[in-house]
């Protein structure tokens, strides 16, 4: 907690100081992230081999999704995880167990250790809903049983998640060969007329339930065109086109967008706009995160709060909320004629 602690001062003051910029703040707590992850797992390893001894196959991997796996978290992210493991067995300690029982106990503690609020607070919370069947699945599941399900039962926003798994923590040679497993798997469906539709369901109850815009309210991530229209609109077009440019399958935004570029799946001047709108939008979060210590990405217009936003970005002048707010709504409108019309081309 402590260390973790040191380094969000470390990239906080150089983020203020626009040392580092929006990307980098974000790659940078991504390792941060993801070296406490290893460090739980190691100390999580030995406590319960301690007691139980070590499972018949060792095979382990925390894989990480959302903005975990794109290297994009922000200061107050929670960690998007799915648990992994080998095969069935049992452990070899005078109180034997299980394989399964062993990595439920591990997982636990993993996340007991990042997760426990302490008198230094906390290291970073954990969401494991993402794993196969959510909330009702097991916390941690086999690599024939993941990949399994991928194959037969996972929906398209699955799909669409899975774009942004990555190794974060365990054994490496056996994450990244689940990952390239998976890939070929969500890769090799593309998306039919009815994912889209599905999809486009989905986006507009985002906006209906989550984002709940006014004309004087916006929300940066959830809103109409925000993070998400571009978030939804590359990773459409990754899984469209992913099975035969293969250059295009990466889990960051940004990434995937300069391989859409290279593969000549998106224009110049689309791809532009997008990389523009998508760093100032992610710029806008950080700083509300300084700021204001807030989560919702919520943006009132003609608040003190975008002033000091503003102000903080580098708009000048009494009149800077106002202008930071015209920023957003070019950018905004410009995104959702794009996402729209990349949608409807599909």
């Amino acid at each position: 907690r402590r260390f973790k602690n040191t380094e969000i001062l470390r990239i906080g003051i150089n983020d203020v100081f626009r040392e580092l910029d929006a990307v980098s703040v974000s790659r940078q707590v991504t390792f941060l992230a993801d070296a406490s992850l290893e460090k739980a797992y190691q100390i999580a390893m030995e406590e319960v081999s301690a007691r139980y001894g070590t499972p018949s196959d060792k095979r382990f991997a925390a894989v990480a999704l959302g903005k975990l796996g794109g290297e994009e978290i922000t200061y107050s992210s929670d960690l998007d995880l799915i648990f992994i493991y080998g095969d069935a067995g049992e452990t070899s300690g005078p109180k034997k167990i299980t394989n399964h029982e062993f990595f439920i106990k591990l997982c636990q503690r993993i996340i007991a250790i990042l997760s426990i609020i302490t008198k230094e607070g906390f290291v970073f919370k954990v969401d494991t809903r993402l794993r196969p069947s959510g909330s009702s699945g097991p916390l941690v599941i086999t690599r024939e049983a993941f990949l399994k399900y991928h194959e037969t039962k996972a929906d398209i926003w699955e799909r669409q998640a899975s774009i942004k798994v990555r190794f974060a923590a365990g054994d490496r040679d056996f994450g990244i060969e689940i990952i390239k497993l998976l890939y070929d798997i969500i890769y090799e469906k593309g998306v039919s007329k009815d994912d889209i539709n599905e999809l486009l369901r989905i986006r507009s109850r985002m906006e209906l339930e989550i984002a709940k815009e006014t004309s004087d309210r916006y929300n940066i991530k959830t809103g109409k065109g925000g993070l998400i229209d571009i978030e939804f609109a590359i990773q459409v077009l990754q899984l469209r086109y992913g099975s035969k440019f293969e250059g295009v399958k990466t889990a960051n935004t940004l990434k995937g967008l300069d391989k859409l570029l290279a593969a000549g799946l998106i224009s110049q001047k689309d791809s532009s706009e997008l990389k523009e709108a998508y760093n100032f939008y992610r710029l806008m979060e950080n700083r509300i995160r300084i700021l204001h210590d807030r989560t919702d990405d919520v943006l009132i217009k003609g608040s003190d709060e975008v002033l000091k936003l503003a102000k903080r970005i580098g708009f000048e002048g009494d009149d800077a909320g106002d202008r930071l707010m015209e920023c957003y709504l070019n950018h905004s409108w410009k995104v959702r004629e794009m996402y729209t019309r990349m949608m409807d081309s599909l």
